[in-house]
């Protein structure tokens, strides 16, 4: 049984096995081979990318490692910014599953056009471009790309772009440090720096560790820290006060020896902005803290980069960079057209081309198939070794009465607190619980259950999950790594990991098993709803946001795809308690209408934002193991709901 212990570590510890394919090696900053660049920039359109990029000055890429910071905030934020600064700006957006920078500029149905020189970007507020795979999909369909089709996706964003002449170009990253955030650090030429995007949070600080150290393998720069949420004011009395911790981005500078940048309080202007299009929170008057810690970001940037005015960076009007871009814009469009958005039909050329590029080609890889569940060939459970494998997992679980995943879409919408104190609520009503941490690029459980630090152990001749002081036994891949090493696995080991943590791991008699996705609707949640077919239910996490509202919808599609039960939808931060008056106010826009309300499944709860809730979570001390307190009796309600609906399922 040793042998499958090192088998849980073998992919991730030992080594691997060196195929030559440089382009879509995981551990490509770990190689020691001398030839690996050569034969990277040999197989990729590495001299495509440097020849469309040739004209962007300043190229800044944005991370967060953790899902839920507001990382796509941020970068959109400080594109606008410096759009009013007078720079030429563009965002690519590189969140393939959860792409929200065309919703956060009101920009969700505009299609792209091809130009004499490539694709055209998409023009939005004060000028800001953007590309983005949004343009191209249904609103409501789930993006569940796996790795090779990302990669081809991300490298036609670089190298087919007509980008022309920038001042700067802003990747928006998806959470984690898969194979996107691989991809551009190795792709991308002369790239001047990453932003990491945090909260004050230990749990999300943990995990911005993790991307600092992949950041310095790669020999990328790390510009600085940017604090969102650091402040929350209450409209009533006037306090600001902590939400989520205290000493935040500070003590994570000092540890890693970073700067912070800017921190950027929590306001609800912001999401309005949003919901009004965008960006309008940057010119109020007078400017809110939100819009002057933006401007502080903007500064910093600039600073770092030795930008001291707009002609240094590379600025131009009039027949200049933004003139080239105009004519080329205008040379893509119909005559007599207005421009995108305004009802004239781009050539059809260019969604043809993004579609088969993006489509599906079957390879007959069913076992590692982003379109599994929207496939229509019989034999694909066969192909996949379905049967078998669901077998197999069905003995090795055989204990496991109940099954309930635990998912968000976007993140930053608190799904892993929900997580782990969803099991912790089962537990405290009699129910015996563990929690699957699957979130392997950003894995939170054990800090929030307080069994940080632990390791996989043997009891005789048996895995067992690592014993919480709360009830619930843990499996996580944080048992695996040092706390600064970044996971940087690709589909196919998430996947083996995922089968070997069903497969392996001893569960014993257990009534719930809650399993925590990553954000997103990739290979992780993919791997998970095709191994458990016998999912007993999913619990989809939001906020009140707009955007994770979209995001939202695309999770609960995929569900219904995989035949999955959707338990209902629990609103997170659905509003802010002061903790000194006690006024509930509300810190994200909410829509006419909620995403339970929208999709047509039950709205389990809501939780306001409390103090309590995130220092708790820092402490590993879960607010469902507390009595008397408002969070505390929301999780027991929740987890009452989540038995009574399991149960009806079932019989």
């Amino acid at each position: 049984m040793a042998g499958d212990i090192q088998l849980l570590r073998i992919n991730y510890e030992v080594g691997w096995n060196c195929d030559w394919r440089c382009r879509y090696c995981y551990r490509f900053f770990d190689c020691p081979q001398s030839e690996k660049e050569e034969i990277f920039y040999r197989h990729s359109r590495f001299e495509q990318i440097k020849k469309h990029m040739a004209g962007v000055k300043h190229k800044v890429a944005v991370m967060a490692g953790k899902g839920g910071v507001g990382k796509t905030t941020v970068t959109a934020s400080l594109a606008l910014q410096l759009a009013l600064e007078g720079h030429t700006v563009a965002i690519l957006d590189v969140d393939f599953a959860g792409a929200s920078i065309a919703n956060f500029l009101h920009l969700p149905h505009t299609r792209l056009m091809l130009g004499p020189n490539g694709i055209i970007p998409i023009p939005g507020p004060y000028g800001v471009k953007v590309i983005s795979n949004s343009f191209f999909i249904d609103s409501e369909k789930a993006v569940t790309d796996f790795d090779d089709r990302k990669q081809e996706l991300l490298e036609e964003f670089l190298a087919g772009v007509d980008y022309g002449g920038l001042d700067f170009l802003l990747i928006d990253m998806p959470p984690g440090t898969g194979i996107e955030v691989i991809s551009v650090l190795k792709l991308v030429p002369a790239i001047d720096g990453v932003l990491l995007v945090t909260i004050p949070s230990e749990v999300s600080q943990e995990v911005v560790l993790r991307a600092i150290g992949l950041c310095r393998k790669a020999g990328t720069r790390v510009l600085g820290l940017v604090e969102n949420m650091a402040s929350f004011t209450c409209p009533e009395c006037g306090r600001a006060s902590q939400m989520l911790a205290r000493g935040g981005a500070a003590i994570l500078s000092h540890a890693c020896g970073v700067p912070v940048l800017a921190s950027i309080p929590g306001d609800s202007r912001v999401s309005r902005g949003v919901d009004a299009g965008g960006g309008c929170f940057l010119q109020e008057q007078p400017p809110p803290p939100a819009a002057l810690a933006c401007r502080e970001l903007a500064g910093a940037v600039k600073s770092l980069l030795a930008i001291t005015s707009v002609s240094e960076a590379g600025a131009t009007t009039g027949g200049g960079t933004r003139g080239r871009q105009d004519e080329s814009l205008a040379s893509a469009m119909p005559a007599g057209s207005g421009g995108a958005g305004h009802g004239q039909r781009p050539p059809e050329n260019l969604p043809q081309i993004l579609e088969l590029n993006y489509g599906s080609v079957c390879r007959y890889r069913c076992r590692d198939c982003a379109d599994y569940f929207a496939c229509s060939n019989p034999a694909r459970e066969r192909l996949a070794g379905q049967g078998q494998l669901v077998q197999r997992l069905r003995r090795s679980m055989a204990l496991v009465r109940h099954k309930v995943a635990v998912l968000g879409g976007k993140g930053g919408v608190g799904k892993s607190t929900v997580a782990a104190n969803l099991a912790v609520a089962l537990s405290r009503l009699g129910k015996s619980s563990a929690i699957l941490d699957a979130d392997f690029h950003g894995p939170s459980i054990p800090k929030l259950l307080g069994v940080q630090g632990q390791r996989l152990h043997l009891d005789g001749s048996q895995i067992r999950p690592v014993s919480s002081p709360w009830g619930p036994g843990v499996i996580s891949m944080a048992f695996l790594t040092e706390r600064d090493e970044a996971v940087t696995w690709f589909q196919e080991l998430k996947r083996s990991a995922l089968e070997q943590f069903l497969g392996l791991v001893e569960f014993g008699d257990l009534d719930y098993l809650v399993i925590d996705l990553p954000a997103g609707t990739g290979s992780e949640t993919i791997a998970c709803l095709r191994l458990l077919p016998d999912l007993d239910g999913a619990v989809v996490v939001t906020s009140p946001s707009y955007l994770a509202q979209a995001i939202g919808l695309k999770a609960i599609a995929l569900l219904r795809a995989a035949g999955a039960p959707v338990l209902g939808v629990l609103e997170n931060m659905s509003g802010a308690i002061c903790p000194d008056c006690g006024t509930v106010y509300h810190v994200f826009a909410s829509g006419e209408m909620s995403l339970a309300a929208r999709a047509g499944v039950p709205a389990l709860a809501s939780l306001p934002l409390e103090e309590g809730v995130a220092l708790a979570g820092d402490a590993g001390e879960p607010v469902a193991a507390s009595t008397g307190t408002a969070a505390g009796e929301i999780f027991a309600s929740l987890a009452t709901e989540i038995i009574a609906r399991v149960e009806r399922i079932v019989n």
